[in-house]
């Protein structure tokens, strides 16, 4: 990462302070090539959310319309691209789609439009979420629950970082807390409405359902913190 990106998303690694000199947890930090590979995965769980929803309530000629306006939204990413670039280009590839389907859907199908593109997104990113992780945490959750949660925050302090740098200030077998000083999706054109409903909404469910976690982000300005807990 280059000095202009460091200043801008400062990733906590191995150091034990932030920037305000308080003690922080270390978590491992994910390559960029992965989370490059979670982008486009997310980017192609689109096509589930957006258009079979797009052709039962408005037919084949709005499904065409929006897979041309997707196409022609999509930067290249450059054939000698490092790893950092590959991801940063497929990020705002996503979010650039991301927002048009947002719009697109709330302006054909307004509220309810989004409610059901709100239940096709987490029916997708729980359909990514291996059955037998689910169940052995819910067999720990008898048996060892803290454990069990820090187990599974753990889990979330990593997968989170393919939307922004943060780092955590506290991790225990009852709380997680990740400070984000200047989140990645709000710099985007359509952060606000990601902010609004796949972070603050879509994102929270399939842990409240699958992994009985309650995860509550409390935003300011560009900022925000993220707060998990047990639901019991």
């Amino acid at each position: 990462m280059d000095r202009v990106s460091e200043a801008k998303y400062p990733v906590i690694n191995k150091e034990i302070f932030n920037q305000r000199g308080e003690t922080m947890v270390e978590n491992k930090q994910m390559p960029f090539e992965e989370k490059f590979k979670m982008v486009l995965n997310y980017h192609d769980g689109l096509d589930d959310e957006v258009l079979p929803l797009i052709k039962a309530k408005l037919g084949d000629q709005k499904v065409i319309e929006i897979k041309r306006i997707w196409r022609e939204e999509i930067k290249p990413t450059p054939h000698n691209a490092t790893s950092e670039e590959n991801y940063n280009i497929a990020f705002n590839n996503w979010l650039t789609n991301w927002g048009t389907a947002y719009r697109f859907i709330l302006e054909n199908m307004g509220e309810e439009g989004l409610n059901k593109f709100k239940e096709l997104a987490v029916a997708f990113i729980k359909s990514t979420i291996p059955l037998p992780a689910v169940q052995m945490m819910k067999i720990m959750r008898k048996i060892i629950p803290g454990a069990s949660f820090k187990m599974t925050a753990k889990n979330i302090a990593y997968q989170t970082q393919v939307f922004t740098p943060f780092s955590v200030s506290e991790l225990t077998s009852k709380k997680l807390v990740i400070d984000i000083p200047q989140c990645k999706v709000l710099d985007h054109p359509n952060g606000e409405n990601f902010c609004k409903l796949g972070c603050q909404e879509i994102s929270t469910i399939p842990l409240r359902d699958l992994f009985q976690i309650n995860f509550v982000m409390n935003r300011h300005g560009k900022s925000c913190s993220g707060v998990c807990t047990p639901l019991s």
